[in-house]
């Protein structure tokens, strides 16, 4: 799942400002409130299991957040943030806790902030080639859950910048429904990166250690056809995911004028478990400049995923076009297909996004 906002307010932990706007107060002069949303429904037409295309409303996850922020002095403020996901598409309430953190951070030694949040894994090294909204190429659905972690943001110093995270898993924090764990373990990870006049360099490696995520192969469910015969029809139980491991990967992109282009390669490899290895590519060309008012791109995405068993490799492809009339609206049309069996999966569809 992308989620611009949360990216976007990642780097205004850094002193970035981000692309979403906020409505902002200050309740003195030293302190700073603001509330920020996304709504982002979608029609889009999506292959099932089964291979036949299913036509519906959708909601890409639109949120509705909260921070603040008191500076201290130029070299300590603290500041906090929560975001909650709610559903568009939806009439019954359902408006749940996404994610949501509290840092500390200085003008010149960055920010460390610790609760619910991404892995700098997935905004710094898979999002950089990931630029869809509903026709995602996949990436991060390997990584552990994004929870009790501290992330450390150092600011841009002549070009370098690193991200470093720490997730703790305590022996009272539950897994898999055990209240207890027998000891503390610890994920770690960290990116590093160069940034010049127009391109970007990133290296990163996480760990995934985790118990909640967990390989249990279903029980097949068996039937009778209309000729007797007995086939699966289905299956029960089990559960999806993957045993402990380590992510590594680097991605790179450089514009010339209006194109940009990106690259990444990323392994995920686990102690007992399928590893993948995938190859990705995208380019995008933005079309503003020939227009009056506005701005807009034209953008896609090639992946190859390849596993280190006998079965099958497999590539993902996504094309999209999008435009914005202003800063804070944005409509789109994308296409995605992803190899998989029976095309499940493969979609095509349009969408808005409104930020605030």
């Amino acid at each position: 799942m992308k989620k611009l906002s949360i990216s976007a307010l990642a780097l205004a932990a850094m002193g970035i400002a981000p692309a979403a706007q906020a409505i902002e107060f200050e309740p003195t002069d030293n302190s700073t409130f603001a509330v920020y949303g996304e709504v982002a429904p979608s029609l889009k037409s999506e292959k099932n299991g089964s291979g036949d295309w299913e036509f519906q409303y959708a909601d890409e996850d639109s949120i509705l957040g909260i921070n603040g922020e008191h500076r201290i002095t130029d070299e300590f403020q603290l500041y906090a943030s929560a975001e909650f996901l709610f559903f568009s598409d939806d009439s019954t309430p359902d408006f749940q806790f996404d994610e949501g953190w509290f840092g500390v951070k200085g003008d010149s030694w960055g920010s460390i902030q610790a609760g619910g949040q991404e892995n700098p894994f997935t905004y710094l090294i898979n999002d950089n080639v990931n630029v869809a909204e509903i026709a995602e190429i996949t990436g991060d659905d390997e990584l552990p859950p994004e929870n009790n972690m501290f992330v450390y943001r150092s600011p841009s110093i002549n070009g370098f910048s690193v991200a470093g995270k720490l997730r703790v898993l305590g022996e009272g924090d539950g897994v898999q429904g055990v209240d207890q764990q027998d000891e503390t373990e610890f994920d770690v990870g960290g990116v590093a990166g160069y940034s010049g006049e127009n391109f970007t360099l990133r290296a990163a490696y996480t760990t995934v250690n985790t118990r909640t995520r967990t390989i249990t192969d279903p029980t097949p469910v068996f039937g009778t056809d209309p000729q007797g015969n007995q086939v699966q029809v289905g299956t029960t139980g089990g559960t999806t995911g993957f045993t402990d491991g380590a992510h590594y990967g680097v991605t790179g992109d450089v514009s010339f004028g209006p194109a940009t282009i990106a690259a990444k390669v990323a392994e995920a490899s686990f102690d007992n478990a399928t590893d993948l290895t995938r190859y990705a590519g995208t380019g995008i060309l933005r079309y503003g400049q020939l227009i009056d008012q506005g701005s807009g791109k034209l953008y896609g995405s090639v992946q190859q995923v390849e596993r280190d068993n006998n079965n099958r490799d497999w590539t993902e492809i996504t094309v999209g076009v999008d435009y914005k009339p202003i800063d804070n609206f944005k409509v789109y049309g994308e296409a995605g297909w992803f190899d998989r069996q029976n095309d499940a999966g493969d979609v095509i569809g349009v969408g808005a996004i409104y930020s605030f």
